[in-house]
């Protein structure tokens, strides 16, 4: 019988107490779940274990952890809201109830019950049990805890019982309990993992009662006594077991604990519920014997409930305790995530959602780097998280490639696109920003661009006396006071100009229009340079200049932004633009940084970022996302900074071409492995395959449509509904 609530109370600290039929009273809290691969196994195992050790004699703690597949609508305001609520998500939430048995027996507690409604006498217990809570009771915990409200939901619900489960209304539930814990040590790690092959919906309810000392002897002493009569190898090890429990508690004083474990599956088909259960109670065989309730399936699921009574308790040492609590998750609860307008959002290995913000608030810096070897989905990554970023209307994107791959995704965003060659001004002339700045920044800025133009094939910089009579050139003209600065005009005022030779090609010869400037053109959110028509960019010459003078434009930008921009510059495919433009880059990962700007590097491989062991380019960036390592093992260990694990994890990362893509993440925030899951739209919208691109055009054409947002949603429509992750 499903114990009933007879009565609630609020404390003086403002929580609410609740007392039920069975002498229990009981306070409900709602808490997060610690996210597994964002904190250290070896912390969260010692603030769980500092709990326990400080939990008070007489009181059981339950937590009860669910999972649930959801397509909720979300309310974040990024782009990819609707995306993921199409798609699906893990929905995952976690109560905790401290409760206390009432003095006396049963029979005079029931005989107490009609009195409680109009007597206040039951109240002074509860104030002392608030007392003893108190308002730290679970900060050893790390976690943000928060008082709730206890709603017994089951009390009007129907229950039949099944010979293999139970009947609630029209679903059938199947419970899983924990009868005895294995030989060997498990971590959090294992029943986090483990907890991802199971089905959803699913709950998780694991009690903890602290022994007191004398019953901790009677205990120890009576089992080994049992043990010791076996004749088994089995009975042998739990005896060894036992007495080894009994010196380590006698020797150092660890407690012992009562725990009880639960595992319930709920579905709509009795059949599915049942076949699931055993192939579960399969998988859990390395943390312990657990059992398909049949007959004691409706006692066990009382004694999951709040204020029910165990049935299974397992008596252990604390050290084999914090890996049964269902704390840990590998991935963030939704009530705590708080993205920003731009963020990216995506899966994590249990479903839930998380998100990349290259712009985050707690991050030092907002610079970071991706790196994975071609097909790996790095293309479709960024294309999404350039609608993501544009999503914000704060943010402001520069974006450099020389394959591309993003003119789509940048025509469909409204952005401008910059076929980079000859013949085609950049409308960009670094020059011109001396009319509202001649700062020393920007004399140092100036002269990293003009350098570039005067570099000969294979030089990386000018000796320090040019570069001193650069200098020393660029303020003689400022101090002219040009009123219309340009570098034809600095070519022709200023004498002195070291290499001057080499600077005339972009003043009077073929690459002339380059850097020619048109005030009246709109400066928009998006820009996008394709260095793809530029034969000589992987020679040497123009690239290096042009991309030069896109930093130098993009760092004035970042020198008068208003105070609530965001400005971020990406660079995709550019290891050839690192090994001549390894200063520009360094002088805008340092203006970045002043300026609260944000640089991101795309690469195939890590160590094209580093040039002649020199790392500072990936030694600065906050937050790194890996789709592949290089083959360079022990380079790439050293200079990607991740742990040991997390070197094995990206090793094994899956993807299948145009299907989907795992990537780990790194930053501040610890090291995490993410799905790349779209819907098929957003696949299109992001797709850089000639297959796909052409399978929008046939569309259009056959069915003479004007624009490729029609051909999209018709395609995404033909496919709609299966939840696939895309690369």
């Amino acid at each position: 019988m499903i114990h009933r609530l007879i009565k609630r109370h609020k404390a003086q600290s403002g929580r609410e107490y609740v007392v039920f039929d069975n002498g229990v009273l009981a306070t409900e809290f709602i808490a997060n779940h610690v996210d597994f691969e964002r904190e250290e196994e070896s912390q969260v195992t010692e603030n769980i274990e500092k709990f326990l050790s400080s939990l008070p004699q007489g009181l059981l703690v339950r937590f009860s952890s669910f999972t649930d597949f959801s397509c909720d609508g979300l309310s974040f305001s990024t782009s990819r809201d609707q995306s993921i609520s199409d798609i699906g998500y893990s929905l995952q939430g976690l109560k905790i109830t401290v409760e206390k048995q009432l003095p006396g027996s049963k029979k005079v507690f029931k005989k107490a019950i009609k009195h409680l409604f109009r007597d206040s006498f039951i109240d002074g217990y509860i104030e002392e049990f608030d007392s003893q809570i108190g308002e730290n009771f679970f900060s050893s915990l790390d976690l943000d805890v928060k008082p709730s409200t206890i709603e017994p939901i089951f009390q009007h619900m129907v229950i039949k019982s099944e010979s293999t489960g139970l009947q609630i209304d029209n679903s059938f539930c199947s419970v899983i309990k924990l009868h005895k814990l294995g030989n060997y040590p498990v971590g959090l790690e294992d029943i986090t993992t483990l907890r991802e092959s199971l089905p959803d919906p699913h709950l998780i309810v694991t009690t903890v009662r602290k022994i007191d000392e004398q019953e901790v002897q009677i205990l120890l002493k009576g089992k080994s006594k049992r043990e010791e009569s076996g004749q088994d190898v089995t009975s042998h090890r739990k005896y060894l077991a036992s007495q080894e429990a009994i010196e380590e508690v006698e020797l150092t004083g660890k407690s012992l604990f009562k725990i009880e474990t639960t595992i319930i599956l709920n579905s709509r088909h009795l059949e599915i519920v049942l076949e699931e259960s055993f192939q579960i109670k399969n998988k859990l065989q390395s943390l312990g014997e657990f059992g398909v309730e049949t007959v004691g399936a409706y006692p066990s699921f009382i004694s999951s409930l709040v204020g029910g009574k165990p049935t299974y308790q397992n008596i252990e040492i604390i050290d084999r305790v914090p890996a049964f609590l269902p704390l840990a998750a590998r991935g963030v609860d939704l009530a705590k995530l708080s993205p920003s307008k731009g963020s990216f959002l995506f899966h994590r290995l249990n479903g839930s959602i998380d998100y990349c913000d290259p712009f985050d608030k707690d991050y030092d810096n907002y610079s970071g780097y991706i790196v994975g070897k071609s097909g790996r989905g790095k293309s479709v990554f960024i294309n999404t998280m350039l609608q993501c970023l544009h999503n914000d209307p704060k943010t402001k994107i520069i974006l450099v490639d020389v394959k591309g791959s993003h003119t789509n995704t940048v025509e469909k965003l409204g952005g401008r696109v910059h076929k980079i060659n000859t013949k085609n001004k950049t409308s960009m002339s670094p020059f011109q920003f001396l009319n509202s700045n001649r700062s020393p920044e920007m004399i140092e800025i100036l002269s990293d661009f003009l350098e570039k133009m005067l570099l000969e094939d294979g030089e990386k910089s000018l000796s320090r006396a040019e570069q001193s009579r650069l200098e020393k050139a660029l303020d003689e003209y400022i101090s002219k006071n040009p009123k219309s600065p340009s570098l034809k005009d600095f070519a022709l005022k200023v004498k002195d100009i070291p290499r001057v030779d080499n600077l005339y090609r972009y003043v009077d010869g073929i690459y002339s229009q380059i850097f020619s400037y048109n005030p009246s053109v709109e400066d928009p959110r998006l820009e996008y340079f394709d260095f793809t028509n530029i034969v000589t960019a992987q020679k040497g010459g123009i690239g290096p200049a042009i991309m030069s003078a896109i930093m130098a434009h993009f760092n004035y930008k970042l020198m008068s932004k208003e105070t609530d921009e965001k400005l971020i510059f990406i660079a995709d495919e550019t290891p050839f633009f690192v090994e001549s433009c390894f200063s520009s880059f360094n002088l805008l990962m340092k203006n970045v940084r002043k300026l609260h700007g944000s640089v991101l590097l795309v690469a195939q491989n890590l160590s094209d970022l580093v040039l002649e062991g020199d790392t500072s380019l990936i030694n600065q960036p906050t937050f790194r996302v890996f789709f592949a390592p290089d083959n360079k093992s022990k380079e790439f260990a050293a200079n990607s900074r991740l742990k040991e694990e997390s070197l094995r994890t990206l090793e094994s990362l899956e993807f299948e071409k145009g299907k989907y893509s795992q990537f780990l993440i790194s930053d501040k925030f610890g090291e995490r492995v993410g799905n790349l899951y779209l819907s098929r739209e957003e696949y299109y919208r992001a797709t850089t395959e000639s297959f796909d691109r052409s399978q929008i055009e046939k569309v259009k054409e056959s069915l003479n449509l004007k624009s490729d947002n029609e051909a999209l949603e018709l395609l995404a429509n033909v496919q709609r509904g299966e939840h696939e992750v895309m690369a």
